[in-house]
C-alpha cells in the first residue's frame, strides 16, 4: 500500500452541477492518480445518492443526472 500523507476533497456547488477537486499527496515515488480518481468518483456517487430522490421519474429512472469528465488535471513529480 502507498502511505498517503494528505488528501483534500473540495466540492464546488453550482446551480445545476457539482464540481469535485481532489488533491492527494504521498511520500512514495509512485503516483497517486488512481487514489485521486477513486476519491473523486466516490464523492460524486455520494452526491448522486443524496439528490436522486429529487429527479427520479415515474419509470424509476434518472433522466438528467450523470457523472462525467473525471480526469487527472495536474500531476507533480517528486524529485
Amino acid at each position: 500500500p502507498i502511505p498517503l500523507t494528505g488528501v483534500n476533497v473540495d466540492l464546488n456547488l453550482r446551480e445545476e452541477e457539482v464540481e469535485v477537486k481532489v488533491e492527494v499527496k504521498a511520500k512514495a515515488r509512485t503516483g497517486v492518480e488512481i487514489e485521486a480518481l477513486v476519491a473523486t468518483a466516490i464523492a460524486l456517487i455520494t452526491v448522486w445518492d443524496m439528490v436522486k430522490k429529487y429527479e427520479k421519474d415515474e419509470a424509476g429512472q434518472y433522466p438528467h443526472t450523470r457523472i462525467e469528465d473525471i480526469r487527472v488535471e495536474l500531476k507533480f513529480k517528486k524529485r
